[in-house]
């Protein structure tokens, strides 16, 4: 059987040759592979990327260069910035080496999270919510 190239589009998310995300396990794909995958696919530009995460250009060619620690509450922002779905957004956290765990915080993490691919959710409203609950904002 023969790998096919599958374009799909929805909204701005342009899925092409999902071979890399859907037929490689967790453990053959990296968090520099899926990330970069993901910036392509949607088609934004580092500069855009930075201004609705807000994580510094610098922080982004980093993390798609591999050279960069990741940080929670950086790979929750770049998935909202992205506008990943929940599924994609999950993976990236996991391929970071995170995860959600249970507790009212990252409940609001999961929100986000969960609304940022199909709504008009900013980097900015999720730190107000954040905040306005007593936590730090994401960045």
């Amino acid at each position: 059987m023969g790998n096919k190239k599958i374009t799909i589009n929805i909204g701005s998310f342009k899925f092409e040759d999902m071979s890399l995300a859907v037929n490689r396990s967790d453990s053959e794909l990296d968090f520099k592979t899926a990330f970069s995958f993901y910036i392509e696919n949607v088609g934004i530009t580092t500069v855009e990327l930075s201004r609705r995460s807000g994580i510094s250009e610098r922080t982004i060619r980093r993390y798609r260069n591999g050279n960069q620690g990741k940080e929670f509450k950086t790979i929750i922002a770049l998935c909202i910035g992205l506008g990943l779905c929940l599924k994609r957004s999950l993976q990236l956290i996991n391929l970071a080496g995170f995860s959600l765990i249970p507790t009212y915080e990252h409940d609001l993490y999961f929100a986000f999270l969960c609304n940022a691919y199909c709504s008009s959710l900013t980097i900015e409203d999720c730190n107000i919510i954040l905040v306005s609950n007593g936590y730090k904002p994401l960045v």
